[in-house]
């Protein structure tokens, strides 16, 4: 009877500091800060930013987030970037210009599941903006 209560209060005891260090790992996720924005794009309605995001080992890629200035149409997508980062060229209406230089493709024109990483490959159909990929190779 006293082993079993101390086994049900030990692990009662693991249990909390478990629950306690669970919390503040998700405490100390939410707070992390966002990296600088590597590239700021703005017009008369809407704000996109490009955050870089290095994931060491497992390569990198660029989060691209869009909103409108009211807070309408937002929407985040990521792109590759473990070879080359992408630079935004421009928002006109619901299109969405983004180019490489030097993308490991053949391709001039990129198709979305070439660059598209994550959700926003997985949902292309259900994307609020039409992404235009484009590769400039250099003339060596």
């Amino acid at each position: 009877m006293k082993i079993s209560r101390i086994i049900i209060y030990s692990l009662a005891i693991c249990f909390v500091v478990f629950l306690a260090i669970f919390m503040i790992g998700i405490h100390l996720a939410s707070t992390r800060p966002l990296p600088s924005p590597i590239q700021e794009y703005l017009n008369d309605h809407i704000l996109a930013e490009l955050y870089f995001e290095d994931q060491g080992a497992w390569g990198a890629y660029v989060a691209l987030e869009i909103s409108g200035l009211d807070e309408s149409d937002e929407e985040t997508i990521s792109i590759r970037a473990e070879d080359c980062k992408p630079m935004l060229d421009s928002i006109v209406g619901k299109d969405v210009y983004i180019s490489y230089r030097d993308f490991p493709s053949k391709n001039n024109n990129l198709q979305l599941h070439e660059v598209l990483l994550g959700e926003a490959l997985l949902r292309q159909d259900s994307l609020k903006y039409t992404y235009h990929f484009s590769n400039y190779k250099s003339t060596n």
